[in-house]
């Protein structure tokens, strides 16, 4: 009982977005590049995300009209050149192209990002106890 306990606190404190616990915020200030690029600032209250190596990220993800854009960490050159919804969050900016290559007038965008991001240090040691507590439960 106490493993499964652990390994959902372990789930939960590295992936918080995908049971909930995330935030949306408005994108506002948003303004045409080149080619098919648009450009934004992350609004306040969207997460900085940390840079995981070892695990799966657990990022923010971009909705227009409320649907979300499929093509997250998209380079900016692929950006400009191909459009169709491809976006990246990097720091404090959001780069991104509209779904169908229309414009950006009269369409919604904001940001879902988890309520926390961990070090993956500590999300890895927690990984690692809810591991041993599984193996010594199946002793």
């Amino acid at each position: 009982m106490i493993s499964a306990a652990l390994l959902l606190v372990a789930y939960a404190l590295s992936f918080p977005g995908s049971l909930g616990f995330s935030r949306v915020s408005e994108v506002v200030g948003i303004k045409a590049q080149e080619g098919f690029l648009a450009a934004a600032g992350l609004p306040g209250g969207a997460g900085r995300e940390r840079k995981r190596s070892l695990l799966f990220r657990d990022g923010s993800v971009l909705y227009e009209d409320g649907i979300a854009l499929s093509r997250p960490d998209s380079p900016i050159k692929t950006i400009v050149n191909a459009g169709r919804g491809r976006y990246l969050i990097k720091g404090s900016a959001i780069s991104f192209s509209t779904s169908d290559a229309g414009r950006l007038e009269g369409r919604a965008y904001t940001v879902r990002s988890p309520l926390w991001s961990l070090p993956e240090w500590l999300l890895l040691g927690a990984w690692a106890l809810a591991g041993l507590a599984s193996a010594i439960a199946l002793r």
